[in-house]
């Protein structure tokens, strides 16, 4: 495709999978959040999760994975969902070097989702309950934009749907960096703060 030149140019130097496909860039999320709900509530929000773009003939392929618990404490107990979810997409780009755009098709859709329930008599209950699943067909939009990383700008893609979309999988935006992996990070009490760090090198993520 006549894309794919300047489109591996923006990014760092792909890395070759065993696959065909090449990593362009991941972007990776952090959460650990939570506020107090009155009394002797408490809800918190913990998980993480990657999103990998990759150069795959004839276009590009997008994998998001990721694991989120949300948890509520009070007096009459306690409860918990956990979701875990990976989904996969394939589709193609345009655009330039300031905007993109990837008109993108789901092919792989997997999520579990569990509710547990405890009562203050320590009775445990649990149940499946259904996950929001992205569109079969859907476009997302990247804009090329400073983030800053520790007070320094760093160049990224902030990736968006074109469209309002329930939430699925990793929460948009998702920040790919363009000079190494960024995670976004967020944190705070009783409310949410997003920041952003420097990726460490595979293998020694927290």
């Amino acid at each position: 495709m006549q894309m794919q030149t300047p489109f591996v140019l923006v990014f760092l130097a792909a890395l070759a999978m065993g696959d065909g496909s090449q990593t362009l860039t991941t972007s990776h999320r952090k959460i650990n959040w939570g506020y107090g709900c009155g009394g002797n509530c408490a809800v918190n929000y913990s998980g993480q999760s990657e999103t990998t773009l990759r150069e795959k003939s004839p276009g590009v392929l997008i994998e998001d994975r990721g694991s989120l618990i949300q948890r509520t404490n009070d007096p009459g107990g306690s409860m918990s969902n956990t979701t875990n979810w990976k989904y996969t997409f394939r589709g193609a780009a345009t655009g330039g070097e300031d905007k993109r755009e990837y008109d993108l098709q789901t092919k792989k859709s997997k999520c579990a989702r569990t509710m547990e329930t405890m009562n203050s008599d320590k009775a445990t209950t649990k149940k499946e309950i259904a996950c929001a699943v992205p569109p079969k067909n859907w476009k997302l939009l990247c804009e090329r934009k400073n983030v800053q990383v520790k007070g320094e700008p760093r160049p990224a893609w902030v990736c968006s749907p074109a469209e309002h979309l329930d939430n699925f999988g990793t929460e948009f935006p998702w920040v790919f960096g363009v000079e190494g992996s960024i995670t976004t990070v967020v944190s705070g009490e009783p409310r949410a703060t997003t920041t952003y760090e420097a990726t460490p090198p595979s293998g020694q993520h927290d």
